[in-house]
């Protein structure tokens, strides 16, 4: 999908490549958290592939040429593969990438609000 290759060429230029399978689906698994989740891309267990969902902003957008917010969250993704269950890491790389792609406004400030539920979770040494 053009989607998807959009997405990755602006990881690329960030030097992010190593990314596997990207798949678009309809409807994301009922997650267990103790608050509503709102997401663009989620993976299952910490393994490939990572999901990218039709119907939200990031991919609309991403459909209309416009793949920074896309690329950011499968950035998000990726850390989890990466390094684990941890929101902390996987929300300063999704913040790192909107900010190198210069996307502001209410797209950056969401996931500032999101990044701050989850300040302190990161690995215990």
């Amino acid at each position: 999908m053009d989607e998807i290759v959009r997405a990755l060429a602006l990881l690329a230029v960030l030097g992010i490549q190593d990314v596997p399978s990207v798949q678009v689906v309809d409807k994301a698994p009922e997650f267990n958290y103790p608050r509503p989740v709102v997401t663009a891309a989620y993976i299952i267990c910490c393994e490939p592939p990572i999901y990218v969902l039709r119907s939200t902003e990031a991919f609309k957008k991403a459909t209309k040429g416009d793949a920074r917010q896309l690329a950011a969250s499968i950035a998000h993704e990726l850390i989890h593969i990466q390094e684990g269950v941890y929101q902390g890491p996987a929300y300063a790389e999704q913040l790192r990438v909107l900010k190198a792609l210069k996307v502001g406004g209410d797209a950056l400030y969401r996931v500032k609000q999101a990044a701050e539920l989850f300040r302190h979770d990161w690995p215990k040494d």
